[in-house]
């Protein structure tokens, strides 16, 4: 396998990406990552995380809460909001400004976004690994194994290769 930071595996995942992009589109591609990307405190795919930080559901998401969950795949332990509030804010706003240098976001809108506080809304989840109790490690093992290995491929997950682990694996 490839070191991480290889030129060897960055024409890899080159060639993954242009492969991947003949068969779905970005929409997609994104959808799929969104429906596995792990949110720390054992929480796995938007809706779930939609759910554990703000109660409510992917599809009502406020824009700075999207925000915040969009920052924190990038490392999901460091801008967890429960334990690291001020990391999370910071990720967030950086999320935000992208969004308007992209012009996904109007000045108004980002203006108005970047002022407002996190608003968590937690709520305990009623499936998934968090609440599988003395299993929740376990839970958290199988998830990883089938969201990873190829051997799995026909749930219809999105399958990562071999030399990239799926999201959030450790």
């Amino acid at each position: 396998m490839p070191s991480r930071k290889s030129p060897a595996r960055k024409l890899e995942e080159m060639r993954e990406a242009i492969t991947l992009e003949k068969t779905m589109s970005k929409n997609q591609i994104l959808e799929g990552y969104l429906n596995v990307a792990y949110f720390n405190n054992q929480v796995y795919g938007i809706q779930a995380a939609a759910k554990k930080y703000f109660s409510t559901t992917a599809a009502n998401l406020t824009v700075p809460q999207a925000a915040l969950l969009a920052g924190m795949v990038q490392d999901p332990l460091g801008y967890d909001p429960i334990a690291h509030a001020k990391a999370a804010k910071t990720r967030r706003d950086t999320v935000l400004l992208k969004m308007l240098q992209n012009k996904m976001l109007s000045q108004a809108d980002y203006d108005k976004s970047v002022v407002t506080p996190l608003n968590l809304k937690l709520t305990m989840l009623t499936s998934g690994c968090s609440t599988a109790k003395a299993a929740a490690y376990f839970c958290d093992y199988v998830t990883r194994l089938i969201t990873k290995d190829d051997r799995f491929a026909s749930l219809g997950l999105p399958q990562p290769s071999a030399s990239r682990p799926c999201p959030g694996a450790a």
